[in-house]
């Protein structure tokens, strides 16, 4: 069954009408949570990851889903990243092939669920998980050039052309596009035939922001927060950035869908304006073969970049950049080639999103434009209404420590962490010959703390009583500023912003950008659980030990106990005999610990109880193989500047890092020194929990 006519046929066939409302029943599958992820080894250039995917009926009605037929949904995956130290540039840098669905578990993640009483379709409010590793099998999955997303239609069984190694099919990302400091949004999406045809799959993508770490080569891809349930990549660009716009546009038809656009305006400081735009074509089949952003006549474009995400593993549409040009009212890209010329070629297709950017001599864009691909009609998005920069940037007047003056006006000012007893450098520049001041609080920097008549924006909280100028008189800028050595000592938190008189500007004076200031100790040890329970049956959840390098002296024993716990800790005991449950990963006799730590840390397995060469001692048992406090020791003095992974399993029941908050952590140096305290929850990652030692 292919058409859309008998599509039609067979979902009156099996739906029924609300009795009451007279609504017709509707089902709408949603991306309910994103889980994993599963990370992959990096080849040729390339990295490769898949996230797991569980859908949600959101209707009132059961959700075909039949294994060998068309009559399931398929999912796929996507990478985006957000750099906040270009622009704040949303780019999607990676996508994975469609995984088909089998069959339909019913479960309950969503709430309410009515079980359907077999795997044939999805129950109303019911849950059916894929995971991660799972998703990433290779041969199960299909070209996403095979889905209609307007109609939900696809030929089954999908087609299969070689492939090799193992960044093929999966979500790949070049390794050009990955990096620690940028953040990523994962995102997966659902296409399905009655949601198509019943107008209820603009809700079919969720996400979850995301990190990167390791590297250069192989990066390890893992969420940082939770599944945002019917909002798409896109959306999380907001969410991360006050400067963003977001817009939509809806294109009717048999061949129509969503378009999402996300736009972002940075002032240059010298009269030109920098445009950031992202548009992302949610479920058009028609796609898009070219954009354009108008102003009033006579503006003038420059600096203008495209960049589009990549199609692999012999999939069949070309990955030709689309050509920018200029107009006298605005700045225009095009794809290669149109529909008629080449079908395959670089359009803006379902699930994918374009980048572009330019510098414009006029702040306020008229609107823009989609050039559609099939049907070569349009679609419009209005003007924008574009907010004010809220942080000071660099201009004349410049304040920075080690050369860091690089911020977003809308995300926030300069942080610079300087560890105590270590040497920097701070530059102050402005107006040759003019007074200059640096006025400083030990209060958080803010927001539009006041907005000049110039527009420019201070960022010191005025009305804190530690704010002062640093100098206390008016000295006179000389030409090309000053620079001074200094020693960061004690904890202290400063918040700085440099004033310069300038009669040029309209103000009589120019402000640097904000930059906030933490000087604290570096912790020597950090121990961490990373991910949630269980953690030998996580891919990349489990717990480490790190030494930072910074002090040559070593740790030779570490104890963790949830022993006299406070908090969702106490009572919690590992549980450490995972050789039957697990079948492997075991943290019962040394074939538990990751990458070849424990010979990197020099682990003694020579002292282990009660499980002899375990390389680790259990005490305060409650009961079987089960302990409140496990404790590791080592020798040689390997343990400096090195890691200690290990897998174990906790109970009973923990599902999440937060359940170990409380447990506490002593670490013993081969100084002497001994270093305790308990793990709390990152506030930033609420799969992490985490101690740092001093």
């Amino acid at each position: 069954m292919s058409s859309t006519l008998s599509r039609r046929a067979a979902m009156a066939a099996f739906l029924v009408a609300v009795v009451s409302t007279g609504l017709v029943a509707q089902p709408d599958v949603i991306v309910g949570d994103i889980t994993g992820p599963c990370n992959y080894n990096a080849q040729s250039g390339y990295d490769a990851f898949s996230m797991g995917t569980t859908s949600c009926n959101l209707g009132n009605a059961p959700l075909i889903w039949l294994q060998n037929t068309n009559e399931h949904p398929v999912m796929g995956g996507a990478l985006y990243r957000y750099d906040p130290a270009n622009h704040g540039r949303l780019t999607m840098v990676g996508m994975s092939w469609v995984k088909h669905g089998f069959g339909a578990l019913q479960q309950n993640i969503c709430g309410g669920c009515q079980p359907y009483p077999n795997t044939s379709a999805l129950g109303i409010q019911c849950s059916d998980p894929y995971g991660a590793c799972q998703n990433g099998q290779q041969s199960g999955l299909g070209p996403r050039s095979e889905v209609n997303p307007s109609s939900g239609d696809f030929p089954y069984p999908p087609s299969n052309p070689s492939w090799s190694g193992g960044t093929e099919r999966r979500l790949r990302v070049a390794l050009a596009d990955l990096d620690t400091a940028s953040t990523y949004i994962s995102e997966a999406q659902y296409i399905h035939w009655q949601d198509a045809l019943g107008g209820v799959d603009d809700n079919n993508a969720s996400y979850r922001v995301s990190e990167v770490t390791g590297g250069p080569t192989n990066y390890t891809l893992a969420f940082t927060g939770p599944t945002v349930r019917e909002d798409a990549a896109i959306k999380a660009w907001a969410v991360l950035d006050s400067g963003v716009v977001l817009q939509s546009a809806q294109v009717p038809g048999p061949d129509g869908g969503l378009f999402n656009l996300g736009v972002k305006r940075i002032d240059n400081g010298d009269s030109t304006w920098h445009f950031e735009y992202c548009v992302q074509n949610l479920n058009c089949h028609d796609s898009a073969a070219g954009f354009s952003v108008q102003f009033a006549p006579g503006v003038t474009i420059t600096n203008q970049g495209f960049y589009a995400p990549e199609t692999h593993s012999n999939e069949i549409y070309d990955n030709n950049a689309w050509m920018a040009s200029t107009a006298s009212n605005g700045a225009v890209w095009m794809v290669d080639q149109m529909f008629a010329q080449n079908p395959n070629s670089n359009a803006l297709r379902w699930s994918t999103a374009f980048s572009f950017w330019f510098d414009s001599t006029d702040p306020d864009p008229t609107g823009a434009m989609l050039d559609l691909y099939r049907s070569s009609n349009s679609a419009a998005f209005p003007a924008p209404t574009l907010p004010d920069a809220s942080w000071q940037i660099n201009g004349t007047a410049h304040l920075d420590v080690d050369g860091n003056a690089a911020n977003d006006p809308f995300v926030g000012p300069i942080e610079v962490t300087l560890v105590t007893g270590s040497s920097h450098t701070a530059h102050f520049d402005g107006v040759a010959g003019q007074s200059y001041e640096l006025y400083l609080t030990a209060g958080a920097a803010v927001p539009n703390g006041y907005v000049t008549v110039g527009e420019q924006v201070v960022n010191l909280n005025l009305t804190d009583p530690t704010f002062a100028g640093y100098f206390g008189t008016s000295p006179s800028m000389p030409a090309g500023g000053i620079s001074f050595p200094f020693t960061a000592g004690g904890t202290l938190f400063l918040a700085g912003q440099l004033y310069s008189a300038n009669p040029a500007h309209s103000d009589g004076f120019s402000l640097s950008a904000c930059t906030e200031m933490t000087w604290t100790p570096a912790p020597r040890v950090t121990v961490e659980c990373d991910g949630p329970n269980s953690y030998v049956n996580d891919p990349d959840g489990f717990w480490r030990i790190t030494h930072n390098a910074a002090t040559s002296a070593s740790i030779t024993s570490v104890v963790l106990s949830f022993q006299g716990a406070t908090g969702p800790a106490n009572g919690v005991f590992f549980d450490t005999d995972q050789g039957l449950a697990n079948g492997g990963g075991r943290f019962d006799q040394g074939s538990t610990y990751r990458n070849g730590s424990d010979v990197a840390t020099g682990l003694n397995y020579v002292v282990s109880a009660p499980y002899a060469g375990s390389g680790w001692i259990g005490s305060n048992g409650v009961g079987g193989a089960s302990f409140n406090t496990v404790e590791f020791q080592f020798t040689g003095g390997q343990f400096n500047g090195n890691t200690l992974g290990f897998d174990a399993d906790t109970d009973p029941g923990t599902q999440s890092a937060s359940d170990h908050v409380g447990m506490s952590v002593t670490v013993i140096l081969s100084d002497s020194s001994v270093l305790t305290g308990t793990l709390a929850i990152d506030p930033t990652n609420s799969d992490r929990s985490f101690v740092d030692l001093w």
